[in-house]
């Protein structure tokens, strides 16, 4: 399933790491007015996957990472 993935701090950001890392994908939001003008998107197979994707994290951050997940609409808010 194809969540839209960030960061649950507003003030933290490493796109970078989620799409060169984690491999999302920007896609845009057709929005011309108002931000975000694009979004990250991220294929997760399953809960096993997303627990793979939380392991790179923590291993980058050295911390351990929670994710706050939704599916209505699919995002994953990454929680340091």
């Amino acid at each position: 399933m194809k969540f839209e993935i960030d960061f649950n701090e507003s003030a933290y950001y490493d796109d970078d790491f989620l799409i060169h890392s984690l491999g999302g994908k920007l896609e845009k939001t057709n929005s011309t007015k108002y931000p975000p003008f694009d979004k990250i998107m991220l294929e997760i197979r399953d809960f096993k996957h997303l627990e793979e994707i939380l392991k790179l994290v923590d291993k980058k951050y050295n911390t351990v990472s929670t994710a706050l997940v939704s599916f209505d609409s699919p995002t994953i808010f990454i929680e340091l």
